[in-house]
């Protein structure tokens, strides 16, 4: 097929850090298209300079579907691929190779959308991933849009297939701004449309605002709703829903949703990991051994489990497995398990903490 045009597009504000190695990531595009949306850090010379498309916008009241849907408006309509990226992301090649280079070998002529691993965090910037899963804001030039005024997602109304990237990535790199309270946006997401992605994100951030009551009603909603049939998302909700029990003092809830998360989803080390933490919590180290055990055993990830902690893939599992081995008359393994959880982290003070404990010389 002839040379493929492809966009990237995204909206920002006060971004002007980033613009330098946003520029660098995007060479390979035939356009980079930022829209603005009222920065006063110089972002938008900043950009210019860059040789990058700006557009202005006023996005009044604040909507991330329509501030969205407006960046990418202003991608012409000549283009093939859209890539959605923003400006504290990079556009990574696993094996170096042109990131251009796989979207043209993939991108058939029914082929509308790419799936690609997304890390959204770092244990090890740049080297070790946090929190890493699927997404799939690469996509056709028509047919898009994005819904939902928080969290917002890509829906087409085309039919098409979905290629899936052996070697494009996208990583993004957080600074240390403070996280809005999207709730408003989320619990408005919810009135005008109650689906589960709306009451699934509006139960998340009332879980992370420590808002449990509220979590625990809005993910009960979610669970009980005909087309919530997502297993991973399934999972999650329940894991959140153990969570805010927990928190509320009702350990037997807490335990019964992440037995059933659990068994809704076997293969997500992440799960496994809350249960490890519920027993050590509790001195239930007979319990927390044999979570351990199989929470360790996880060594790949699932790619559809949009989690916001990447605990369970530091040393932390490591170091509660060995306490809950130690005291579990499992001595071998406990030792083991600590000796990993060095590996990991050397300097970790939860892994000097539990050595001291049980009496193990780590000097």
């Amino acid at each position: 097929m002839s040379r493929l045009k492809i966009a990237v597009y995204t909206m920002a504000k006060n971004e002007a850090a980033h613009v330098e190695r946003y520029a660098e990531t995007t060479r390979e595009a035939d356009i980079v298209v930022v829209t603005d949306t009222g920065s006063t850090d110089g972002t938008p010379d900043l950009l210019r300079d860059a040789k990058i498309d700006v557009h202005v916008a006023n996005i009044v009241p604040w909507r991330f579907d329509v501030a969205t849907n407006c960046a990418l408006c202003h991608v012409p309509a000549d283009v093939d691929v859209c890539v959605k990226l923003d400006l504290d992301e990079v556009i990574y090649s696993r094996d170096g190779t042109s990131w251009r280079a796989e979207i043209e070998q993939l991108w058939e002529m029914n082929v509308r959308q790419l799936q690609y691993w997304y890390t959204w965090s770092w244990l090890v910037p740049g080297k070790t991933p946090a929190v890493k899963f699927h997404s799939s804001n690469v996509h056709a030039r028509s047919g898009f849009t994005w819904r939902h005024p928080g969290h917002a997602g890509l829906y087409s109304a085309e039919h098409g297939h979905t290629a899936h990237a052996q070697v494009f990535e996208i990583h993004h790199y957080m600074t240390n701004k403070s996280r809005p309270n999207y709730i408003p946006l989320l619990q408005l997401g919810v009135r005008e449309n109650r689906c589960p992605r709306t009451l699934f994100y509006l139960g998340r951030e009332y879980s992370l605002w420590k808002k449990h009551t509220e979590c625990i009603e809005t993910l009960t909603e979610y669970m009980a709703h005909p087309a919530a049939h997502w297993k991973a998302e399934r999972a999650n909700a329940m894991r959140l829903m153990a969570i805010s029990h927990e928190a509320l003092g009702d350990d037997p809830q807490a335990l019964s949703w992440l037995i059933r998360a659990q068994a809704e989803l076997p293969n997500v080390r992440d799960i496994w990991w809350e249960l490890l933490r519920h027993f050590h919590d509790r001195s239930d180290y007979h319990g927390g051994f044999w979570a351990g055990i199989h929470c360790l055993g996880i060594t790949e990830r699932d790619g559809e489990w949009l989690g916001i902690t990447g605990s369970a893939w530091n040393e932390d599992p490591y170091v509660l497995t060995a306490k809950c081995a130690w005291y579990s008359d499992h001595r071998e393994d406990a030792i083991r398990f600590l000796q990993q959880a060095f590996n990991i982290n050397p300097g970790s003070k939860l892994a000097r903490e539990v050595a001291a404990k049980i009496g193990l010389d780590v000097t």
